[in-house]
Formats: structure tokens, C-alpha cells, sequence
């Protein structure tokens, strides 16, 4: 998985896979608190979020698997066992097709395209001070792909925990692309 958090797709005992985002991240645990709330508060809107997880891995899972590092300058350092945070990804990774990234003159067809609005106003409310982030796909025997926002840990500006006026953050990049009708 791409990203700061350097997380982790992994499937659960529930069956279900998640993207995982350790304790031990380089962004710091503050990251996986800002995650789970933002993701609630987000989804009791009713935008469209993947459920935030708490996400127990084992000792013996880590010790056992070498993938499971974070990587640290020129070195690495093993996952800390525990709590992590765990976003479900949308269906299993070998039947669901999930894109962060479609053509522009895709993104005008994408059938949730107004809950661009709806998220941009959470930032807001919240102080992400990242780039929102989406992810689509395109269910079964549908033309029109579905977006799903996902990455709220820098809500609440990140590790700081108040709120500048940054009125350019928590934009997704490709807005000028994006028709509201």
C-alpha cells in the first residue's frame, strides 16, 4: 500500500481484508485515532466511507510474516503487535478491482460525484490538512464507477490537534476536473 502510514493489506479473521495502519507508523499514533473518529464522524454523514475497524494482529502473525515492517530512513523496524486501525477494503483484492486514480473525463460519469461537496465540507469542519483521497471501483454490471473516500488521519490537523486556516488543504487534487450539475 502506498502512503506515509505505510499500511498494510491484510485479511482478517472475519474474512473481510482491511488496509492496516500500525501503531508504530511513522506518522505516529495519532494518525489511527484521527483515523477512526474522522472515519466515523464522516460515515454518520452519510458520505460514503469504509468501516473503521480496530484491527487486533498477534505477536506470532509478525514474527511469522517479514513483510510486516515499517520502513525507517535506511532501515526497518518489525509492526508493533496490538490495536491497529483497519479500513475494510471494498470485496477481495482478486475479484474487486479498486482504482485511486481514473481519467479525467471518467470522473464526470462516477455515480457519488456530489459527495465530493459533502467531504469537502468535513474537511473543512475537521482541518484535514492533507489532500483528500478517494478510491473507486466500478460494482458488478454497472458502466459507472462508485467513489469511496478513505484517509482522515491527518483530520484535526494531523498529530497538532487544532485548527489553522488553511483554506487550500483537504482538497482533492483533480476538483477543477469534477462537474457538479
Amino acid at each position: 500500500m502506498r502512503g506515509g502510514a505505510q499500511s498494510h493489506l491484510m485479511r482478517c479473521d472475519d474474512g473481510a481484508y482491511h488496509i492496516v495502519k500500525f501503531q508504530n507508523n511513522p506518522q505516529g499514533v495519532r494518525i489511527l485515532a484521527n483515523e477512526l473518529l474522522g472515519t466515523r464522524l464522516a460515515a454518520r454523514m452519510g458520505l460514503p466511507m469504509a468501516a473503521a475497524e480496530v484491527v487486533e494482529v498477534g505477536e506470532e502473525l509478525i514474527a511469522n510474516t517479514e513483510e510486516l515492517v515499517t520502513q525507517l530512513g535506511r532501515g526497518h523496524a518489525r509492526c508493533r503487535a496490538g490495536k491497529q486501525f483497519g479500513s475494510r477494503y471494498p470485496g477481495s483484492p482478486a475479484e474487486a478491482a479498486v482504482y485511486d486514480f481514473i481519467p479525467d473525463e471518467t470522473l464526470e460519469g462516477v455515480r457519488n460525484v456530489t459527495d465530493f461537496l459533502g467531504i469537502l465540507v468535513f474537511d473543512k469542519w475537521t482541518c484535514n490538512t492533507n489532500g483528500r483521497q478517494a478510491i473507486f471501483r466500478r460494482p458488478a454490471g454497472e458502466s459507472h464507477y462508485v467513489a469511496q473516500m478513505i484517509d482522515q488521519g491527518f483530520c484535526f490537523n494531523a498529530g497538532e490537534g487544532n485548527f489553522p486556516d488553511a483554506p487550500l488543504r483537504g482538497i482533492y487534487s483533480r476538483s477543477r476536473t469534477v462537474c457538479f450539475q
